[in-house]
């Protein structure tokens, strides 16, 4: 009956007691900051618990404010640079359509005193013919006084006298005319060169592209002061937020913000 009673009697029963840790399938994603940057707020929601998609903003450092207006001003500074760079193509092309129009005012110009050169020919014949009429009325006033009275021979005087000093001015004024007509056209064709030379110059320097690179900068300086769930191609579309491990005030280490 002992022996029995020992061998119906249960064994006692043994716990065995070991630490662990539950992770989710896909695996714990820490999310931290530059060391140093001080945590201001989290998002609203962002809790233990929480669901949050990918991309979706966590929380800011201190220095987002600093970096939002220093964003700010970069786009300011980049949009006055674009519409700068509009005025000056614009101004450019103005030169340009300038320097063509003066270009062909001096052409003109150059044809209307290569075009004297006729004219010259015309006043020089003008004034030999009157030459030669005021020596006929000479002749006959010589053969017959009553033929031609002094009063015509004088106004016959009188009008070859304004035909020569006509052709003498138009021809002492006509190389210098001729040679300022010409030195317009060169300098003209200048100012159309320099003109257009401005123009790919204005085309080729685009200082909108200094403005951009610091808008850019200042982005990525605003991102730096922004935590954000992982966004990665193919990967999640939507996070739990297992826990927060600095509370808003506090410096950021080097250990995760966000879990």
């Amino acid at each position: 009956t002992s022996a029995a009673t020992v061998a119906l009697t249960p064994a006692p029963t043994r716990n065995v007691v070991a630490l662990g840790r539950i992770e989710p399938t896909a695996g714990v994603i820490s999310v931290s900051a530059l060391p140093g940057e001080r945590l201001t707020k989290y998002a609203p929601g962002v809790e233990a618990g929480a669901k949050v998609p990918a991309g979706a903003e966590l929380a800011q450092t201190a220095t987002f404010d600093l970096r939002q207006t220093q964003l700010q001003a970069a786009e300011l500074k980049f949009s006055a640079s674009q519409e700068q760079r509009s005025q000056e193509l614009i101004a450019a092309q103005v030169q340009v359509e300038q320097a063509l129009a003066t270009e062909a005012q001096a052409e003109a110009k150059l044809r209307e005193m290569m075009a004297q050169e006729g004219k010259l020919q015309n006043l020089a014949e003008a004034a030999a013919i009157a030459e030669e009429d005021y020596k006929k009325l000479v002749e006959l006033q010589a053969e017959d006084e009553e033929l031609v009275t002094p009063h015509q021979l004088r106004r016959r005087r009188n009008a070859s006298d304004r035909a020569t000093k006509e052709y003498e001015s138009a021809a002492a004024a006509y190389p210098d005319g001729l040679e300022a007509a010409r030195k317009g056209v060169a300098a003209a064709e200048a100012g159309v060169r320099l003109a257009r030379q401005n123009a790919l110059l204005v085309e080729k320097v685009d200082q909108t592209l200094a403005a951009d690179l610091d808008r850019q900068a200042a982005a990525a300086a605003l991102d730096q002061s922004v935590l954000r769930a992982p966004q990665v191609e193919g990967g999640s579309a939507e996070f739990t937020v297992l826990r927060t491990m600095v509370d808003p005030g506090e410096l950021i280490a080097q250990t995760p913000v966000v879990d």
